[in-house]
Formats: C-alpha cells, structure tokens, sequence
C-alpha cells in the first residue's frame, strides 16, 4: 500500500514538473517574438536630379497655369484614363464639368493633345505625380533649371503667344546649422494673351545650344491653336504655380475637390492627404 502512495505522489510531482517547465519555456518565448518585429515597409527611393529633369523634360516649357493644372492631375492616374476614354467622343467636350473627376483632371481634359499624352504615355504620368506627392520642391526646382538651360540656350523666349519674365527672389535656404536667406532666378512663363493660353511643342534639344555643324536642325517651340482661358474655364484656373516654395497653390475658395475620396493607381487617400500638405498648398487654408 506505501508504495503505491509513493508512486502516486512521485508521478502527480513529476506532471506538475512538467507542467511547470512548459509554461516557462511559453512565458519566455514572447520576449524573442516581440524582439525581433516585422519591419516597417521602406519608403519609395527618391529619384535623382537628373530622373526629375527628365521626367518634367516634356513640360517644363509649358506656361505657368498649364503647369499649375498637369502636376496634381497625374496624381490622378486612373482618372487620366477615363477622361481620355470619355473624351474620344467629341460630343462629350462640353459635358466634362459634369464628371466626378479631380478638378484638375477636368482642366487638363480641355486641352486634347495634353490629355491625349498623359493617357497614351501612363507610366509618365504615373511617375510623374508619384514625383509631384513625394519630392514636390524638387520637382519644381527640376523645371527652372530646365527653363534656365533653354533660355541660355536662346530657345525660350517671349512671342506673341507668351511672356518670358526672369526675376529674382529671396527664399530662406537651410545650410546645415543656420538658416540663410538666399537669392533665387525664377522664369515665369505666362500667356501673352490672358484670355488665350497656347500649348508649345518642342523636342528635347531645346534645352540644349544648338550650332550650324550639327546634322539636325536647330529646336524651336511651335505652338498649336489657343484656347480661351479664364475663371469660366473651371476650378483648376486659380492654381498658382509657387515657385519659391516649390509647391503648387490651389485656391480652395473655387477648388474644394483636393481631398475627396476618389480611387488612385499609386497611393491611399491618406497618401493624398499628405500630397496637399506637401505638394499642394492652400491659398486660404486658414
């Protein structure tokens, strides 16, 4: 009978040994689980200078309000699309205010060759607004240093169909420990006619001199028909390209349409959110 007991109680102990010893091991498992956590997604690499100059190449002439329109529509890849697709038909032109698209979308929608192009080259126009959320500043400072080669080159220049104004202004620039006030050369491009706004064609070399010893002919701007232009032209016409602070202004007092929840290609709604603190400014926001 004792030793029955003894076993008894020698088997009970050695459960609860077990017992015990398993939930040490659970208890001391957490700790390396939680030690070594999934890391964050990385953000997208920035693109260098020069993948900036060559993605705004195509624009960087364009006069200033066309500018101020094309950079925040190519946030809106998808919508691009279906404007495109809509506008085929020509009977739709008139009906593209209707639309639930980005205000800015709308705007580009009026000028058939530009949105003709963002369609038919979407990868552009897709990198092209990635750019614009992400590295805004850059973006913008990508398409002076392209304007200021073409007019060195003696390319970009006032015509009857725009006005080339240079100035200088003073911006505050961060130079590792202080903040410093610096001069900066700006290039306006703007219509020579306020009511009529003219889309330019130019290959890339007009960014470029051009000398009598070489096989092609020398680069010039040519511009196609003009379009009325004015507040009757939709939401998107009080944008203001700011080229000091390197964003785009968007007068929230006629364009209420930035943060709307609209389906994009290449972000979230929270990733556009971050787009009109970053890239898109408002004139009244406060």
């Amino acid at each position: 009978m004792k030793a029955c007991l003894v076993f008894v109680i020698a088997t009970l102990a050695g459960i609860s040994a077990t017992r015990s010893q398993t939930a040490n091991a659970g208890a001391g498992a957490a700790p390396v689980a939680a030690a070594n956590p999934s890391p964050p997604p990385s953000a997208p690499a920035k693109k260098s200078a020069a993948e900036l100059q060559k993605l705004v190449e195509p624009i960087a002439l364009h006069p200033d309000p066309l500018i101020a329109m094309i950079l925040p529509a190519s946030a809106y890849p998808l919508e691009i699309v279906q404007a495109a697709r809509f506008l085929k038909d020509t009977n739709n032109i008139s009906k593209v205010d209707e639309q639930a698209w980005d205000e800015n979308v709308k705007g580009v929608a009026k000028f058939p060759q530009l949105i003709a192009k963002m369609d038919a080259d979407l990868a552009w126009t897709i990198n092209l607004g990635q750019a614009f959320i992400d590295q805004p500043k850059e973006l913008m400072d990508s398409i002076q240093d392209l304007r200021s080669k073409a007019q060195k080159a003696g390319n970009l220049k006032t015509t009857d169909q725009q006005i080339v104004t240079v100035t200088n202004i003073v911006v505050l620039q961060t130079n590792v420990t202080e903040v410093v006030n610096v001069t900066k050369e700006i290039i306006e491009v703007v219509p020579a006619n306020p009511s009529v706004i003219y889309v330019p064609s130019y290959p890339p070399a007009i960014y470029y001199p051009w000398y009598p010893t070489y096989a092609y002919p020398a680069p010039l701007v040519s511009f196609g028909v003009g379009f009325a232009w004015g507040m009757f032209w939709g939401a998107a016409w009080g944008n203001h390209c700011n080229w000091g602070h390197g964003n785009v202004d968007i007068d929230i007092d006629s364009n209420r349409n930035i943060n709307r929840n609209t389906d994009r290609n290449t972000c979230s709604n929270n990733k556009r959110n971050e787009r009109s603190r970053n890239g898109i400014d408002s004139r009244h926001d406060q």
